[in-house]
């Protein structure tokens, strides 16, 4: 793969790309916008076993609509867990790697390898 030369005017559109993205990050640090909210994070793994449950217990009603709408509750809360997962292997859920590391697992499945 050959490596392109940058003119002198992408130059100055990525300076003031920078700029703008440094701008972006110092005024959502000062607005908190980085802190972790650990109640968020509780309410989040809480909702997902629950949605998953409520899923669950429609699909087993064993009528088509129950059984398109209990999966529908499922696949959502697949998709609510995948937050879960991203910022934990992130380390960035709770701010406390150790931590973020014991949600994972579980939420992984991995409960032996804690």
């Amino acid at each position: 793969m050959a490596v392109r030369e940058i003119t002198d005017d992408q130059r100055k559109r990525y300076k003031e790309l920078d700029k703008d993205f440094l701008e972006l990050f110092k005024q959502s640090k000062e607005e908190g916008l980085f802190e972790p909210n650990l109640f968020h994070v509780f309410l989040r793994c809480i909702e997902v076993p629950i949605i998953a449950a409520i899923g669950a217990y429609i699909f087993f009603m064993h009528t088509t609509i129950s059984e398109i709408l209990g999966c529908a509750l499922l696949a959502l809360s697949v998709g609510r867990s995948g937050w879960v997962l991203h910022e934990g292997g992130h380390n960035s859920l709770t701010g406390i790697p150790k931590l973020d590391k014991i949600i994972l697992k579980v939420y992984m499945g991995k409960k032996n390898s804690l």
